[in-house]
């Protein structure tokens, strides 16, 4: 029973490093940001899956990507596009945030990373969000394939108050 909560507790810990939430937050305020911040992940997920041609690139053209969610210290969990399935620690990525030197982030900007996965090939995608009012707007948004080339296959830098939500994935770049 020990062990059991003790993992629970570092699942909490890696789920609060992943989106950035500070655990002292009261927990009304706590799980508010948790979820805004977490449909507003699956929601660019969805469309990156549905609007790009990411799946034609690294998949069948079916659709089945496995995504590796990555948080600042490196502790993956894996899950499909909208759904989380599990954390793992099987990765340890050693690139450095592509959002660091972004002109015109605010600091409170929350930038996960990604992995991509698909029978064809692999990319590193990092999505950068910043708050406008109690929703969390994606402004900036890299997917880089993982070969020799480091070709980006995406690469998205707009500002609020609508950042990347209503541009066409398929042209690839702003």
């Amino acid at each position: 029973l020990e062990a059991m909560d003790q993992l629970q507790l570092d699942e909490e810990r890696r789920r609060e490093r992943f989106y950035n939430i500070d655990p002292r937050l009261p927990d009304d305020l706590y799980f508010e940001e948790l979820n805004a911040k977490d449909s507003a992940l699956l929601i660019l997920a969805d469309r990156i899956e549905r609007q790009s041609d990411l799946a034609k690139i690294l998949g069948s053209g079916q659709g089945e990507l496995v995504v590796t969610y990555l948080n600042s210290t490196a502790q993956p969990f894996q899950g499909t596009w909208g759904q989380i399935v599990q954390f793992s620690d099987d990765a340890n990525p050693a690139a450095p945030s592509m959002a660091q030197g972004v002109v015109g982030l605010r600091e409170s900007a929350w930038c996960p990373r990604f992995f991509i996965e698909g029978a064809k090939g692999a990319a590193l995608a990092e999505a950068c969000f910043e708050q406008n009012g109690k929703e969390w707007i994606p402004v900036r948004m890299r997917v880089e394939l993982i070969d020799r080339t480091k070709e980006p296959i995406m690469d998205f830098n707009l500002p609020l108050p609508h950042g990347i939500k209503y541009i066409n994935l398929q042209t690839g770049k702003d």
